[in-house]
């Protein structure tokens, strides 16, 4: 796992095969977590089954696949920025895993937030492509010319993008004037009635970040008393967190995979059978491994696993 895509995407020849779909299950025959130099036991290993097989997915919806080379509609807008955020996830999925394998579990926090919310994102503008038309033109211009602007850089540079942003608004008369708040976007997901809490955010997201930015609260969970009362510092979590935290990994990957094939390989209903079938894998996962879950959302995953039980998609 973690083999680099398109550096030469000319020696990609077409989608390869990487065993049998799945329904509900993934084979562990000859899987161990491990790789040269590191070895995790008490890790899952048909999560990390599972989670080979999301990777060889990821490979394979990008083979073949034709980018725009500009943005001139809100279709190409869609597709170039989910090109991009795939090539982001690609990179960010791989190392996620091998950080469980070299037991570096706060890395492991650090990228399930990354992941998150290149997903979410990549969702919100395949389901709102006009909004993608202007996050990728105006609004990325615009974020742009402050940086400049802030960063204090040559007048000549920021008269450049100027003239760009101008041309921009020119071509794409903005219906958005300012990026949407990442915290609205995963309420959009999870909570749409409810415009009080915003439970998923602040746990998957929030939380998170005090490590990305060294907020003194990260202390109050990388350094917690021991018996004794000393501080006990540490960057690993139980195998319980870490299995579920993987599975959410995997889950939430798939919501990505599954609106970038819908995008670049509406017809081929192979690699949409397999990502179905990885998805069905990861809910029954979800209810193996339910550290941390509220009681809703693992009434959610029973509900769709008896679904598919009854249709007769799991063995």
């Amino acid at each position: 796992m973690g083999r680099s895509r398109w550096r030469n995407m000319a020696k990609n020849n077409g989608p390869g095969s990487h065993g049998a779909s799945v329904r509900g299950g993934m084979p562990t025959e000859s899987i161990v977590v491990a790789c040269p130099g590191g070895e995790r036991p008490g890790f899952d290993a048909e999560v990390f089954s599972a989670l080979y097989h999301v990777n060889a997915l990821i490979e394979d919806m990008r083979t073949d696949i034709h980018v725009p080379p500009a943005i001139i509609d809100a279709d190409t807008a869609v597709r170039r920025y989910l090109v991009y955020l795939s090539m982001l996830i690609d990179v960010m999925f791989a190392d996620t895993v091998m950080s469980v394998v070299h037991s570096t579990d706060l890395a492991v926090r650090i990228q399930r937030r990354m992941l998150l919310e290149y997903c979410a994102k990549g969702l919100y503008c395949f389901d709102h492509p006009e909004y993608c038309l202007d996050f990728t033109t105006t609004l990325e211009s615009k974020s742009v010319l402050g940086k400049l602007n802030d960063g204090g850089q040559p007048e000549a540079d920021i008269k450049v993008e100027t003239t760009h942003l101008q041309s921009q608004l020119d071509r794409f008369p903005p219906k958005y004037l300012k990026s949407i708040e990442f915290s609205a976007i995963m309420r959009h997901y999870t909570r749409p009635p409810d415009s009080e809490t915003n439970d998923e955010y602040v746990g998957l997201y929030r939380l998170p970040s005090a490590y990305i930015h060294g907020d003194p609260e990260g202390m109050r969970f990388l350094m917690p008393p021991n018996e004794q009362g000393h501080a006990a510092p540490t960057i690993t979590v139980g195998d319980d967190e870490l299995d579920a935290m993987m599975v959410d990994v995997g889950a939430n990957t798939l919501v990505f995979c599954r609106v970038f094939i819908a995008t670049f390989k509406p017809n081929d209903e192979s690699i949409a059978r397999r990502q179905s079938d990885l998805e069905l894998a990861f809910d029954v996962l979800g209810l193996k491994h339910a550290y941390g879950r509220p009681a809703e959302a693992i009434e959610a995953l029973k509900r769709d696993v008896d679904a598919a039980r009854a249709e007769g998609r799991i063995r």
